[in-house]
């Protein structure tokens, strides 16, 4: 649940039923230390069986946001209020509003409302969208104290920045273009300021930024960011001056010292870049091809050190991807005669999936909607990953019967890892997989056949021994309900491969998975409960696992809520109870009823475990708070 999961509220948990036990259960490991700190140990509290309170104690804070003495307002979507707990770090957001109706402030003045529980707390304002204000994060209290209900009004600081853009000391004309502020620290764009004439003017929060300016391709500046100001301090008002000048830059692509030219002068979209070596910002010059003059540059670059690279889409006799042309290129003046010699080797190589020669499911062929146009293709590609410079090179897959799955083409000289791209649906996952981890190219290369290996892993979960009764999908008999599922997560790759649960009695699945350590999680569509269940902390696949067998330990748990030392009564708390494993990171939700008469109620299925128990939405909103940080689950009917 990562920071929206929120852990901030001083709690009071009145219970019948839950105890903290002095000795360990039956057929339960206590390795704690008694002190309290969720991690099994024996004074660990306990919800078993029965019946459990959660009372939330909440104050209301509201109040105004100003700027230079005003009130603020303009389009306020987009902005966040955050209110971080300075014992915890858990954050809980507040509502941001700028709605016409603003109860006797000025038209479409920003306001905002939250609730929170007592404790002391760091209150920032984050922009995602630069609209009204440039995005990023900034403080605006550092530290607020909350023991009672509360009304105040948030300053937000803004700083004008106007930057004069001269061209050869003269004011630049050209347009359109931009500049582009930075966060230093994050490196997140925070605004990006366009205009068509100079001076640019732009409001920036306080902060550090690098600040560049964007341009796309005028009779002056180059296609590409420039950065004018690497680290700007802003703390008050600018006024700043940019100096520019650009030189010309044209020149001749070669392939292995021969020019392209007549039927294979195709440069569909590929580029020269020149990336600035000490700001790694990139211009671009698209290249052009006539039948006698092959490959042709010709633009605008500023002064400075780059690499030159040439990016291709393929479509041409080079290969799909990015090369490095010239490691270390000084350009001073204007350039006209530049030759770039771009060198490939034939590679080809062959794959066989687990051994198997026969494998034909490299390669989709489906008839194109329109009858009269071509069938569409779905590929399984290999990537070439070169190690030094990050050039990468993709290459598809055809795959005959007898030979494997084969892959041919030209790559550009250099080291590479060489990564298996199976399309979804062929005979091997879907999911990213280093099959050859280094690969020296200097010359056309033909590697020996590759044997690309998986397991399977598959099995069936029961419950208390017993099969499932249930149906794990199709709950009202539709057809369009959505399968339960076992996803095996590579924490190590980054990946995941999901299949799905077939449905019957016997709950089973199976999947080929690529060597490696997998967490195991089931996600059913709520017929044994509602969340995700971690079945398999780690689980090492260096072979077959056919025959795995889980043993669930499925228990109901209900309770009821109090707020603010009441018990929750009323139609309007739609929400849920969330319990968040602490060792394994399962998820697990209990929904909560309620009526105008009887207090908000919430059950459902749970785990033996140690959780942190969240409350969400309904009458809390807007944030979710944690109502009870470290509770044991024990096994239970």
């Amino acid at each position: 649940m990562s920071k929206a999961v929120l852990l901030a509220m001083a709690v009071l948990l009145t219970t019948l039923g839950c105890k903290p036990h002095d000795s360990c259960p039956n057929g339960q490991v206590c390795d704690g230390n008694g002190n309290d700190d969720g991690d099994g140990g024996v004074s660990d509290p306990v919800w078993e069986g029965g019946h459990t309170w959660l009372d939330v104690k909440l104050y209301n804070l509201t109040g105004t946001f100003w700027n230079d003495g005003k009130h603020f307002s303009g389009f306020c979507a987009g902005s966040e209020l955050w209110f971080i707990d300075q014992t915890t770090g858990h954050e809980l957001p507040g509502s941001i509003s700028c709605k016409s109706d603003t109860g006797g402030r000025p038209l479409g003045s920003w306001y905002f409302s939250t609730r929170l529980p007592p404790g002391a707390y760091r209150v920032e304002l984050y922009v995602r969208s630069p609209l009204t204000l440039p995005a990023g994060r900034i403080v605006l209290i550092p530290s607020l104290e909350v023991s009672s209900d509360m009304e105040f009004r948030l300053d937000i600081p803004l700083h004008t920045v106007s930057t004069n853009l001269l061209y050869n000391g003269a004011p630049l004309v050209d347009g359109a273009y931009r500049l582009r502020f930075f966060d230093v620290s994050s490196g997140r764009l925070v605004h990006d300021g366009s205009s068509s004439k100079s001076p640019v003017t732009s409001s920036i929060l306080p902060g550090t930024y690098q600040v560049a300016l964007s341009s796309d391709c005028t009779p002056s500046l180059p296609c590409g960011d420039r950065v004018v100001f690497p680290s700007l301090l802003v703390d008050k008002g600018l006024a700043l001056t940019v100096e520019l000048q650009s030189h010309a830059v044209s020149g001749l692509v070669l392939h292995n010292g021969a020019p392209f030219s007549g039927s294979t002068c195709d440069a569909p979209r590929s580029t020269v870049i020149f990336r600035d070596t000490s700001t790694r910002k990139e211009l671009s010059i698209p290249v052009t091809c006539t039948p006698t003059g092959g490959w042709l540059f010709n633009g605008r670059v500023y002064p400075g050190t780059y690499e030159v690279w040439l990016d291709t889409r393929g479509g041409s006799r080079l290969p799909e991807g990015r090369t490095l042309l010239l490691p270390s290129f000084q350009v001073t003046s204007d350039l006209s005669d530049l030759t770039l010699d771009v060198k490939t080797h034939a590679l080809s190589a062959r794959f066989h999936p687990s051994g198997s020669t026969t494998d034909t499911s490299c390669t989709e062929v489906r008839p194109h909607p329109s009858p009269d146009q071509s069938p569409i293709y779905t590929f399984s590609y290999l990537d070439l990953e070169e190690t030094t410079t990050g050039g990468k090179v993709r290459l598809p897959f055809t795959c005959p019967s007898g030979l494997g799955w084969f892959v041919s083409g030209r790559v550009y000289p250099g080291t590479y890892r060489a990564v298996m791209n199976a399309r979804r649906g062929s005979n091997l996952p879907p999911t990213p997989y280093t099959v050859i981890p280094s690969v020296q190219i200097g010359s056309d290369t033909s590697l020996p056949p590759q044997d690309v290996t998986t397991f399977f892993v598959g099995g069936s979960i029961l419950s208390h021994g017993e099969q499932l009764g249930k149906t794990c999908d199709n709950r009202w008999g539709g057809t369009d309900v959505p399968h339960s599922y076992i996803d095996f997560v590579d924490e190590a790759r980054g990946t995941t491969e999901t299949t799905i649960i077939q449905c019957d009695t016997s709950w089973e699945f199976g999947s080929r998975l690529y060597p490696g350590t997998y967490k195991v999680r089931l996600r059913p569509q709520e017929s044994l409960h509602y969340g995700t269940l971690t079945l398999i902390p780690s689980l090492e696949v260096t072979a077959d696992h056919p025959d795995m067998v889980t043993d669930l330990r499925p228990a109901i748990r209900y309770g009821n809520i109090r707020y603010n030392g009441e018990p929750l009564i009323g139609n309007n708390c739609a929400s849920t109870v969330n319990l968040r494993e602490l060792s394994t990171g399962s998820e697990l939700k209990l929904r909560i009823t309620c009526s105008s008469t009887q207090p908000a109620q919430f059950s459902g299925v749970v785990y033996p475990g140690t959780y942190e128990v969240t409350v969400t939405e309904g009458v809390f909103r807007p944030s979710q708070y944690v109502v009870f940080p470290r509770i044991r689950i024990e096994e239970g009917s």
